[in-house]
């Protein structure tokens, strides 16, 4: 029915408008017949009438509107219908029917702009309306908010194109004002026909002026000759027409001589001869073009056309006179302005670029600039401009000279294409961050903007004083009244009340298992969270409290890594070490099976900054050398590490007789290499190793790129780059080798040394018992300093300073002391060396002899179970011990020394017969308050329950190291029960381990029974009942208070 219905409806439009247009049209026809019959009776009779043209529709169209402008009623009123369907044609147009409409407006009024200038015939202007001064403020507001949005829509080649076209017209300014200058001529009075001379001002106008000028002219070469010549040596060229054509050497000049052209030969066959000099040695630019100027200049004293050569050279010839006065080599060194940037500014801004809190440096292959390694800004220009502000006070240097300072081989943060080795903490506050600024963006809320972390961080905590590079420690800690997250949570505030359900999405790297080769492993992955705004607000609170301790962790550690290699005192070495991505032993034109079975090369490279001992002290400096170990054992361990050291310190002391007795080594946390039990026993023993005081410090969690990934880009690239071009094959460890020593080494104490060794499998030694470590070292995580003391004694700290005090070995005045803490003292429980452990063996014996049961006490106990033959229900070695990734010991690490073994293993029915005919003294010495234990409710009120009540399933406490840790009862063997213990990470949080770890120990060492399981306190941790955690910790405190 509606589609019969819009029929009939169009049906009957159709006629009336057909209708009108009939009753128009004979109206018309009686009109003109009128005026012809009025025209007829004028004209002769005799004339043949002519027949009638018909009328085409603009004429039909005309017509009408000349009769309806007769009536001002009808024609206003069909002019506002028009308008009104216009009006609604163009508000039903599509998108993309608006983008064709606009193209097609602007290729029509180009087509009539061409037309009108092939004319010769001026293009009509809108004739401009005099503002006032109010609607030209709003003009000017409007030109800026388009000319904003017209950039915005720019693509990176359209704002390149425009930056060209902008800096083409201001030359071309500034050229008209110099010339204007040097005539004695006021360019505002200069006639319009001298600055009209410019050449095209677009390249698509030179473009348009050479297409026409190439489809007239012939194509017959010989035609096309004769008409070029003809053209420029025609009659019709004017004086400044040739000068151009002389300028682009299209015309030879119109006052050459012989004499001319002979100097012009000997000036190019001197200058030819100074560039093939200089070719080979590589000099600055500066003082290669000095010294090009200087060999001109001798020609032309000698031939006497200074004022010839200052023409062809353009410049004046007082300077050639005084370039003159210098002989070829000598050092003439520019005379410098009064108010000139000093060069000591220079050289620290030069410096800043290249200090790791700013840059890092690029360990690829393809990172190198003149065989320098290169380096990414981690912040922006205008950030680091501020940093360095803050550090230097208010300076003389402009964000301008600051930028042009900056070293060739730093590289902006657009150009890194790929950014890899991040830190995962300050790459996921970045990603929060970024998905804040896009809501606070979307929501129109400037004000919770943040531009960095660093921005972030500076929120939630104090200022810092002028003098102060740092914040307070209180700060950092979170200790500080008058700051914390809580002034980052106020400034969310507005964000989390009006948009706080709205859903967002933001980038956060997790870990993920899968399964390989039959195990379930993890690995980090960037997923897409997908919450809401209240949720991202609180994970980032959440983060920003302990990630101003990790960010002040790793800028301190840089910044004492370029204090120390900036003063370094002339007994003292610096040492930068860290293992490298192995080198995949690749070929040229390599065949499909070869691939598949590539060798692998280990390469360590030790970054070593010493005294020169080559200059003398007045001239001496900081030689950094790298030493570069090649080795084709793959395993990546602390013995490995230690042979590296020892080569590298004997190589310093005997080859380059480098006179040092301390000795101070960053590294990397890794803790099989660098940061664990078995790195520190080797660094107890280094006074006995190598005879000097030896100091390691680490870099920041995730922050320990260094020197040392630079020489790996140095290295790698140009042997990979030999392979590529065929010039050598890199099969194994020894070919490589063999070629960076022949090709890689530098001996150059200026600039920088390159050494390399080659290290056998058998050279290292990882048979070493009397470095085995029992138990891990308490806080090993929290540690960035440690040094050597004596054989199993070493000394820790939180953080390193170098300060003058510390480095002549005052840390009690130490000038850093508000942010560095002083000097612990850590025992490593030592395993037992064969000697000694035959020596105790005889002793045991011995005391067995003279020892009778009904003579021991409470305090024989321990040492009785010592002595005795202990029988174990299972393996207990290393492998039971739950050790973290940066090398200290998990919640339920078991120490393996004998006291240990008395309550967490499994004995004997002598031994129980013995604990239960000890004194109270003896009760409870498994981490348990007395033999019976106790059942805590979640109510709080404990009721008494013996030892056979448990069960597999059933959730106890243990006491280990003045702490309780929650498990698992997983088996039940007699007198024994096996427990999968949880990791504490904080108070009432606890998680499972990623893999289970079942302990074996006797029932009498549980403290107390729990009465329910864990439950989740939160997205990642487990807790339990706050009124059962809290009566578990008071009964742990008094027993703990109660038996010392």
């Amino acid at each position: 029915m509606d589609i019969l219905f819009f029929r009939m409806v169009l049906t009957i439009k159709l006629r009336t408008n057909f209708k009108r247009r009939k009753e128009e049209d004979q109206e018309e026809t009686e009109e003109e017949a009128e005026n012809e019959g009025t025209e007829n009776e004028t004209s002769d009779s005799s004339t043949p009438k002519a027949k009638a043209r018909r009328k085409t529709s603009s004429e039909y169209s005309r017509a009408r509107r000349e009769r309806l402008k007769k009536k001002p009623e009808a024609w206003e009123r069909i002019k506002e219908e028009e308008r009104e369907r216009h009006r609604q044609r163009r508000a039903r147009r599509s998108e993309e029917k608006r983008m064709r409409d606009r193209e097609t407006s602007r290729l029509r009024q180009q087509r009539f702009v061409r037309k009108m200038k092939e004319n010769n015939r001026e293009v009509p202007k809108r004739k401009e309306k005099v503002l006032t001064r109010r609607e030209k403020e709003k003009r000017k507001e409007y030109n800026r908010i388009k000319k904003q949005e017209s950039r915005a829509r720019m693509t990176s080649q359209q704002k390149r194109r425009q930056r060209e076209k902008d800096a083409r017209r201001k030359r071309e300014v500034r050229t008209a004002k110099k010339k204007a200058r040097s005539s004695k001529v006021d360019p505002q009075r200069t006639p319009a026909c001298n600055t009209s001379h410019q050449g095209f001002k677009t390249s698509s106008a030179k473009r348009m002026a050479m297409s026409r000028l190439w489809s007239r002219m012939p194509r017959d070469p010989e035609k096309f000759g004769e008409l070029v010549e003809g053209f420029i040596r025609g009659t019709r060229v004017t004086p400044r027409k040739r000068q151009v054509l002389e300028r682009k050497c299209l015309l030879p000049p119109k006052h050459s001589s012989k004499k001319s052209l002979k100097f012009q030969e000997l000036m190019s066959n001197e200058v030819r001869k100074s560039i093939n000099q200089l070719k080979e040695k590589k000099d600055k630019s500066s003082r290669r073009d000095r010294r090009l100027l200087v060999s001109a200049h001798l020609i032309s004293k000698r031939y006497r056309m200074k004022a010839l050569l200052s023409r062809q050279l353009d410049v004046r010839p007082s300077y050639l006179t005084s370039i003159g006065k210098f002989v070829d080599g000598d050092d003439h060194q520019k005379t410098r302005r009064s108010d000139a940037t000093p060069l000591e500014v220079i050289e620290n801004i030069q410096s800043f670029y290249k200090s790791p809190r700013l840059s890092r440096e690029l360990p690829y292959m393809k990172a190198l600039k003149n065989q320098e390694p290169r380096r990414i800004l981690e912040v922006s220009l205008a950030r680091a401009y501020e940093m360095w502000k803050e550090e230097h006070g208010v300076p003389q240097v402009s964000f301008s000279l600051f930028q042009k300072l900056r070293p060739g081989n730093v590289l902006l943060q657009r150009r890194n294409k790929l950014n890899q080795c991040l830190c995962e903490y300050c790459t996921d506050i970045s990603l929060k961050l970024e998905a804040l600024n896009r809501a606070a963006t979307a929501f129109e809320m400037p004000e919770v903007r943040n531009k960095d972390s660093h921005e972030l961080l500076n929120l939630t905590m104090c200022p810092k004083s002028q003098e102060d590079r740092f914040h307070e420690l209180a700060c950092v800690d979170r200790e500080c009244e008058n700051c914390g997250v809580s002034l980052l949570k106020h400034k969310l505030t507005k964000l989390m009340d009006d948009h706080g359900d709205t859903p967002i999405h933001w980038l956060k790297w997790k870990d993920t298992k899968f399964e390989h080769n039959g195990k379930t492993k993890s690995k980090k992955v960037l997923t897409t969270q997908r919450m809401t705004v209240t949720d991202l607000i609180k994970e980032l609170l959440a983060e920003t409290g302990t990630f101003a301790k990790h960010l002040f962790n790793a800028h301190w550690q840089h910044s004492m890594f370029s204090t120390i290699c900036s003063n370094l005192p002339q007994d003292w070495i610096v040492l930068v070490s860290d293992f490298a991505e192995n080198y995949a032993c690749l070929s040229q034109n390599e065949i499909q099976s070869a691939h598949w079975a590539t060798e692998q090369v280990t390469v360590h490279p030790v970054v070593a900054y010493y005294n020169c001992t080559e200059c003398p002290l007045t001239e001496s400096h900081v030689v950094q050398e790298a030493l570069v170990f090649i080795s084709n054992d793959l395993v990546h361990d602390h013995h490995a590490v230690h042979n590296f050291e020892a080569t590298a310190l004997q190589y310093l002391q005997e080859t380059r007789s480098v006179p040092f007795v301390h000795a101070v080594e960053f590294t990397d946390g890794c803790s099989a290499q660098y940061k664990s039990r078995g790195p520190f026993a080797d660094i107890s023993y280094a006074r006995s190793d190598f005879g000097v005081e030896f100091e390691r410090s680490y870099f920041g969690s995730r922050h320990g790129k260094g020197p040392s990934d630079g020489v790996l880009g140095v290295v790698k690239s140009g042997v990979r780059r030999a392979v590529v071009s065929q010039r050598v094959v890199v099969n194994n460890a020894e070919e490589m080798f063999s070629f960076c020593k022949e090709n890689l080494t530098l001996e150059n104490c200026k600039k920088q040394r390159r050494t390399f060794s080659f290290v056998e499998t058998n050279d290292i030694r990882r048979d070493r018992p009397d470095r085995d470590v029992c138990r891990p070292v308490k806080g090993t995580r929290s540690f960035h300093s440690v040094k050597s003391v004596k054989p199993g004694v070493m000394e820790s700290r939180l953080l390193s300073c170098f300060c003058e005090r510390c480095l002549v070995n005052d840390p009690e005045t130490c000038l850093n002391a508000k942010h560095v803490t002083p000097w612990k003292e850590e025992h490593l429980k030592m395993k037992l060396t064969p000697q000694d452990q035959q020596t105790e063996a005889t002793e045991v014996t011995a005391q067995e002899e003279s020892c009778h049961l009904g003579e021991l006490t409470a305090d024989d106990v321990p040492t009785f179970f010592q002595s005795i033959d202990v029988h174990l229900d299972g393996d207990i070695n290393e492998s039971n011990t739950h050790v973290e990734a940066d090398g200290t010991a998990g919640p339920f690490a078991v120490d393996l020394s004998a006291e240990v073994l008395d309550t967490c293993l499994s004995i004997n029915q002598l031994i129980d017969s013995v604990l239960s005919e000890a004194s109270d003294g003896v009760e409870g010495y498994g981490h348990g308050p007395n033999q019976e234990q106790t059942d805590v409710n979640n109510n709080g009120s404990s009721t008494e329950e013996k030892e056979d009540d448990k069960s597999v399933g059933d959730y106890v406490a243990v006491i280990f190291d003045d702490k309780w840790y929650p498990g698992e009862v997983t088996e039940m063997k007699g007198s024994n029960i096996n427990v999968n213990f949880m990791e504490s990470k904080g108070d009432n949080k606890f998680v499972w381990p990623s893999k289970m770890e079942n302990i074996s120990m006797g029932k009498h060492g549980i403290f107390s029974k729990l009465s329910s399981p864990p439950a989740p306190v939160s997205s990642r941790y487990l807790g339990f009942e706050p009124s059962l955690y809290k009566t578990i910790t008071e009964r742990v405190t008094a027993y703990l208070t109660d038996n010392g």
